[in-house]
């Protein structure tokens, strides 16, 4: 059995702040895992996450949010936004389900956020994530477009 406590998200959180992304990941099980596969993710204000579905059978999501308060962007093929939701660890029951197939993204809106990450194994680099084309890269390169798209999104939320 394995138990996290605060200091372990606490110790991500620390992690984040010095990594370049802004956001530190820790897989619970191995990538070669066929089942279910848990992830803690930490993030900071500024991180950006690329829109992108799970094409994959089988490939639905679900988030729960463990500390702070993030917004889940959906959105059509097009790029349009279907829905947005802000999620924060002081609601009742902080999930977020992501269907298999759908474009999604979040926005960290407190000073950080930590969420838990469910997903079905195993884990290929290649097939798991299908990135939208209509949304900046997360390569260094395209870093002025992707701040300007993530500003974009935090505008929706004021």
């Amino acid at each position: 059995m394995d138990v996290f406590s605060s200091r372990d998200v606490d110790d991500l959180l620390a992690q984040a702040m010095t990594d370049p992304r802004r956001r530190k990941a820790r897989a619970l099980k191995p990538g070669n895992y066929t089942g279910v596969r848990p992830l803690l993710n930490a993030m900071l204000p500024g991180t950006y996450i690329q829109p992108h579905l799970h094409p994959l059978e089988n490939a639905d999501e679900y988030w729960s949010v463990l500390k702070g308060k993030i917004a889940a962007f959906s959105f059509n093929d097009l790029g349009d936004i279907k829905d947005y939701r802000v999620v924060s660890s002081e609601d009742g029951f902080p999930f977020v389900y992501i269907p298999q197939g759908e474009y999604h993204t979040l926005v960290v809106v407190d000073n950080s956020a930590v969420i838990s990450e469910i997903t079905q194994g195993p884990y290929n680099p290649d097939t798991y994530k299908k990135f939208a084309s209509w949304a900046p890269s997360e390569r260094p390169e395209d870093g002025e477009k992707a701040r300007a798209y993530l500003q974009s999104l935090e505008g929706k939320l004021k």
